[in-house]
C-alpha cells in the first residue's frame, strides 16, 4: 500500500473523529491528522486500535476509565529498558484526541 493510499485509509476512519476532537480550537486539521499518521503509524499501532490512543498517552486511573496493555522502551536508572505499561483507553477517535 503507498503512502497516498494509507492516508485516504487513515482519513476515511479516523478524519470524523478528529475533526469533532479539534472543533472550536486553534489545531490546524492537516497538522492534526500528520502528528497521528507519524505516532500511530498510520493508525496500525496497537494502542490505536485497541485504545484510541494516537500519542502514546500513560494511563492515570484518577482520569482515564480503561488501559491497554503494551509494550514500550524506557529509561530506569539512566538505562534502556524493555516493559509493559498501561497506556490510557479512550471510548472513541475524538476523546482520544480530546
Amino acid at each position: 500500500m503507498d503512502a497516498d493510499t494509507k492516508v485516504r485509509y487513515f482519513l476515511a476512519k479516523y478524519g470524523e473523529g478528529i475533526a469533532r476532537a479539534i472543533k472550536g480550537t486553534n489545531l490546524f486539521f492537516s497538522s492534526t491528522v500528520a502528528q497521528s499518521i507519524i505516532e500511530s503509524g498510520y493508525g496500525r499501532s496497537v494502542l490505536t486500535q485497541k485504545g484510541n490512543n494516537f500519542g502514546g498517552i500513560k494511563y492515570n486511573p484518577n482520569i482515564h476509565s480503561g488501559y491497554v496493555l503494551a509494550d514500550t522502551t524506557e529509561f530506569v536508572n539512566g538505562k534502556k529498558v524493555n516493559v509493559t505499561a498501561k497506556f490510557a483507553k479512550f471510548s472513541d477517535v475524538a476523546e482520544g484526541f480530546k
